[in-house]
C-alpha cells in the first residue's frame, strides 16, 4: 500500500527482503555446483569451449562490452548463490545472457579460423550449428511452454470446492496464496470465502488490504500465537488451512 513516501521507498527498495541478501550460508556450495551444473546442462560442452574461446578471443572486441558482460555475469551469479530463496535461481537469466554473448564470440572466432583453413569449411560448420540449435530448441521447447500446465488452477479449483460455505482459508506459501488469489479475484469463483496469507499478517499494509478487502473480517492482534484459533474466535465461522503436496487439499478445523 504505498500511498505514503515511506511505505513507497519500502516497495521500491525491496524492504522485506533486505534480510535475505548474501544470508544462504550453508548452502552457498551447493548452489556453486547447482549453477555448474546448469551451464552445463544448458549450454552442453560445446557451448562451455565456445565460451571459453569467447573469451580468449576478447582483444577483438570492444573493451567496455567485455566488462560490461564481465559484471554481468559475476554480479548476476553472485547474487543468486548468495541470496537466501528457494527460487534465487531465477536470478541467474542475466548471467547466462552474458555467457551466450561469449559463445557468440567463439563461434565468430571458429568461424573466422575456419574461413582461413578452408573457404568451404566455414558454411558448413554453420549449417552443423543451425542444424545442433533447432534439434536442441524443439526438445527445450516442451520444457519452457507452460500453455498446458494447469496445476496452480487444479489446485486452486479443488480447495474452493473443498472450502465449506463462508470459510476463512488460511494460506501459508506462494503457490497456495496465488492459486487462491487468481481463483477468487480473476475467476470470481466461491466469492464467500476469505483468504488469509498467515505470514504477511506481521505488516500493516496486508492488514490495510484484508479490511479493505474483506470489511466484516476480524483480524487477531499482531503477534497471536494461534492466527486459526483466533480467527475462529473472532468471526465466528469455519477455519480452515491449505495443504501442499497431498492429495487432501485443506484441513478445516471445524
Amino acid at each position: 500500500n504505498p500511498v505514503r513516501q515511506a511505505g513507497l521507498w519500502w516497495v521500491i527498495s525491496g524492504g522485506p527482503y533486505h534480510g535475505l541478501l548474501f544470508t544462504a550460508g550453508a548452502f552457498v556450495l551447493p548452489r556453486l555446483q547447482t549453477l555448474a551444473a546448469m551451464l552445463l546442462g544448458q549450454f552442453g560442452i560445446a557451448g562451455l569451449l565456445l565460451a571459453l574461446a569467447g573469451l580468449i578471443a576478447v582483444n577483438s572486441r570492444p573493451q567496455s562490452a567485455q566488462w560490461a558482460l564481465l559484471w554481468v555475469f559475476a554480479s548476476f551469479a553472485a547474487f543468486a548463490v548468495g541470496y537466501n530463496s528457494a527460487d534465487s535461481d531465477a536470478y541467474l537469466i542475466p548471467s547466462f545472457v552474458a555467457f551466450a554473448v561469449w559463445m557468440g564470440w567463439g563461434v565468430a572466432a571458429v568461424l573466422d579460423i575456419l574461413r582461413v583453413a578452408n573457404p568451404w569449411w566455414q558454411p558448413v560448420a554453420v549449417a552443423a550449428l543451425a542444424l545442433a540449435t533447432f534439434a536442441n530448441a524443439i526438445p527445450a521447447r516442451a520444457g519452457a511452454d507452460a500453455s498446458r500446465n494447469r496445476e496452480a488452477e487444479a489446485y486452486g479449483e479443488a480447495v474452493l470446492q473443498a472450502a465449506p460455505p463462508g470459510a476463512i482459508i488460511v494460506t501459508a506459501e506462494d503457490r497456495d496464496t496465488f492459486a487462491l488469489w487468481y481463483e477468487r479475484e480473476a475467476v470470481q469463483s466461491r466469492r464467500d470465502v476469505t483468504i488469509v496469507v498467515e505470514r504477511l499478517l506481521g505488516f500493516d499494509w496486508y492488514r490495510e488490504s484484508l479490511r479493505w478487502t474483506y470489511p466484516n473480517l476480524q483480524l487477531p492482534a499482531d503477534g497471536a500465537a494461534n492466527v486459526a484459533s483466533s480467527l475462529a474466535a473472532l468471526n465466528g465461522g469455519p477455519v480452515c488451512h491449505t495443504v501442499l503436496d497431498s492429495a487432501a487439499v485443506l484441513n478445516c478445523d471445524r
